[in-house]
């Protein structure tokens, strides 16, 4: 429908939005001629293909060109359904949703939400959407376990778990509707992704309505509001975890143009924005990744840089190819995607660029995400060993990113568990016989390099010497080649790195 004209619906199945409304705002158009037909006599169950929907932008803004101003959305269209039952050999069964049901403690963490309106005792009232009862089940996994895994684990938190900033955050998803049922769906994908069971009939639901919700949206005020975006990263961050790259990509390209209606990442939530970078983190098949926003921050990014980027795949030194070969496609994937932004990391160093810190918080959150759903801890005995090994090195590695940060939230990481975790690992090996030794030191490096217990410091200090001298290696250089061509960041890594190696090996 163009600005201007009116179009009268008609019974048939014309539909369109009247133009008193249309500026700011997207508009439906269908035409669902083709497929009216009377209704057989015998009735019989098959389904029917829904008409292409087309989503127009009618803003006024002179910003953009007419080509530019067409925002197209396929979030609805019948063709992404087809898309993604062709994916699965069965049918999801949806006739009995309620019923559907996964262990869970009561929303015991759910955080407040205020009394209900009017005081009624309908439990829903506290919610935008109807709950049925497996909503609350994948809330409560949600607000239990998901939610906080980055979080530290002391009392002091769970005493004060309703100030946490992720329970805010919480707090705000659940008084929207797309934004609740988009995050509904990514709880679920968890649960299909840890029982192994698919894609569940459940996730199906939570998608479909998670998606109706969104596209209800496009034709007012609220099509490019927090919450819209907020769902739409949810829904790339789901697509994106179960390797759907092509409807992830859907999703980014409809968020690109969102924010760009609203002027650009700066001028949203901090917390829509560290979103919005998660979900632009998923976009890796496991060779190369695709960026749809800029990791240096929006002040220094280069204006002639567009996106879509793909960064191609990188070369990687031959020594570290027998511990790669092995990873699964999540650890893959998030090895790629460390790996990427580590050398933007070093570029932007050498061009005075500031890379930004919500990426670097994205980048770890997605590790965590990812390392649940990997099958490190499966396999041969050997491959096991490497697959944990680079995990927890890789923990370890990215909180060192944070070090110079002044947001006090993520200051507060705790490196303390996957360094107890890593020494743990580490104990019962010889290493002597353990495969890939330049991962082996590089682990043990960062390990001992970012110890704060003295004696966890000393336990490392200890086995790189041994390392060190079993391999032959007494050359501070060298060995920060070989790291710079894993993981290794110059400004950050250098003078510590040196000192270290100086106190474990040179001095000993």
């Amino acid at each position: 429908m163009l600005p201007g004209k009116s179009t009268n619906s008609k019974r048939s199945g014309n539909a369109s939005a009247g133009p008193s409304d249309a500026s700011n705002a997207f508009v439906i158009v269908f035409d669902s001629k083709q497929y009216e037909k009377k209704t057989p006599k015998k009735s019989r169950s098959r389904r029917t293909g829904a008409a292409e929907l087309t989503f127009i932008n009618t803003t006024g803004s002179d910003k953009y060109a007419p080509s530019a101003r067409q925002l197209i959305r396929t979030h609805v269209m019948s063709d992404y359904w087809r898309k993604q039952l062709k994916g699965h050999r069965s049918k999801p069964d949806v006739q009995d949703s309620s019923q559907m049901q996964y262990p869970a403690g009561l929303l015991a963490h759910l955080p407040p939400l205020g009394s209900q309106p009017l005081g009624g005792p309908d439990p829903f009232s506290r919610f935008p959407v109807e709950m049925q009862p497996y909503m609350y089940s994948l809330l409560d996994l949600y607000a239990s376990d998901i939610v906080h895994k980055l979080c530290p684990k002391t009392k002091e938190h769970e005493r004060h778990l309703p100030q946490c900033p992720r329970s805010i955050w919480l707090q705000r998803d659940l008084a929207d509707a797309a934004t609740l049922r988009a995050l509904l769906c990514a709880a679920a994908l968890y649960v299909d992704e840890v029982s192994g069971q698919g894609f569940s009939p459940m996730r199906y639901i939570l998608k479909k309505d998670a998606l109706r919700t969104i596209s209800d949206r496009l034709s007012n005020s609220e099509s490019v509001a927090d919450g819209t975006i907020t769902a739409v990263a949810y829904l790339a961050i789901e697509e994106g975890v179960a390797l759907n790259l092509s409807t992830w990509a859907s999703h980014m390209t409809g968020l690109q143009q969102m924010i760009e209606l609203r002027g650009g990442m700066s001028k949203l939530d901090k917390r829509v924005q560290g979103v919005t970078h998660f979900a632009n983190l998923h976009g890796c098949d496991g060779t190369s990744v695709m960026l749809y926003f800029p990791w240096v921050t929006e002040s220094s990014n280069q204006q002639h840089i567009t996106y879509p980027l793909l960064l191609p795949e990188l070369e990687t030194d031959s020594r570290w190819d027998a511990a790669i070969e092995g990873f699964d496609t999540q650890l893959l994937a998030t090895f790629i995607v460390i790996k990427n932004l580590t050398t933007v990391m070093n570029q932007a160093a050498e061009s005075n660029m500031g890379v930004d810190q919500l990426v670097a918080k994205a980048a770890l959150f997605l590790m965590e995400t990812r390392l649940l759903l990997s099958s490190v801890a499966e396999g041969e005995p050997e491959q096991k060993f490497i697959n944990e090994s680079c995990s927890l090195g890789i923990q370890i590695y990215l909180s060192t990113i944070f070090a110079e940060t002044s947001d006090m939230e993520v200051a507060k990481i705790d490196l303390s568990n996957p360094i107890s975790a890593l020494r743990r690992h580490l104990s019962d090996i010889d290493i002597r016989t353990m495969p890939c030794p330049h991962l082996l030191i590089w682990v043990i490096f960062f390990g001992g390099m970012n110890s704060r217990d003295y004696k966890d410091r000393s336990w490392f200090a200890v086995r790189l010497r041994e390392a060190a001298q079993f391999w032959n290696i007494y050359n501070w250089d060298s060995l920060r080649l070989t790291f710079k061509s894993f993981l290794w960041i110059d400004r950050r890594h250098d003078e510590q790195g040196l000192q270290f190696w100086s106190t474990a090996v040179v001095e000993y």
